[in-house]
């Protein structure tokens, strides 16, 4: 492909009412210019990982957790937009024997069929890949889950990403595909945002973004989003 193809990056968020529509639109619009393109995180992932928040809050294994106040998830000035009630593992919960189902499989594949389809009607150049965006384990675990336990946490949901990433990259031929795995709390993390941080947190942080790079084969894209955060909006914290 051309050089022209990198003056263009689209990070993936596109307030758009459908992937196939996103799809249409780029390809219309700036299709020369992109080597990798989102689907737009629409329908239930428009706001990032609040559908994640969901899934969690309805799951078996999770409870609120009485011990700790509420997160307040505070704007650029200041001022505090909402809360949110930071859940747990249940105490009794073997965290190896939990799964949670993050949906980034089906999702992915399902824009996969669309980006095939349009691909072969020649609306997107021959080429171009499909940009997947996936949260880190640590979105969720910052945001929505007690700091009492999360290590216990992050290792159930690290698992369940892993295994959606699985599925994803064995539905999508890896010549097709770009990860990019979008980093915003750990932004927020080192900027002293939460009201907990451990004193080793640069090494977990560091450690997770390896162990999620191990996972991606060396034919497929990848990629970290450093997410510029949009507290007004909701659009980066969840």
């Amino acid at each position: 492909m051309s050089a022209a193809r990198d003056l263009l990056h689209f990070v993936g968020s596109i307030p758009l009412e459908s992937g196939e529509a996103v799809f249409r639109h780029l390809s219309k619009e700036v299709g020369p210019f992109l080597r990798r393109m989102p689907d737009g995180e629409t329908g239930e992932r428009t706001l990032w990982i609040k559908f994640q928040q969901k899934m969690l809050m309805e799951h078996p294994a999770i409870e609120i957790d009485p011990t700790q106040p509420p997160l307040p998830v505070k704007q650029s000035d200041g001022t505090v937009h909402r809360h949110i009630n930071l859940v747990r593992l249940k105490p009794e919960i073997d965290p190896d024997s939990v799964d949670f189902d993050t949906g980034y499989d089906r999702a992915a594949l399902a824009s996969h069929r669309t980006f095939r389809r349009l691909r072969e009607d020649g609306l997107i150049p021959a080429g171009v890949r499909l940009q997947v965006a996936l949260p880190t384990p640590m979105a969720t675990g910052l945001m929505y889950v007690s700091p009492v336990g999360r290590d216990r946490y992050l290792r159930a949901y690290e698992r369940a990403l892993l295994d959606a990433l699985a599925k994803i990259l064995s539905g999508i031929p890896h010549s097709e595909l770009s990860i990019q795995f979008d980093v915003c709390q750990e932004v927020l993390l080192f900027e002293n945002y939460f009201p907990v941080r451990e004193p080793d947190y640069k090494r977990a942080v560091f450690e997770q973004f390896g162990r999620l790079a191990a996972s991606v084969p060396t034919d497929v894209e990848l990629g970290y989003h450093l997410a510029m955060v949009h507290l007004a909006t909701n659009r980066c914290c969840g």
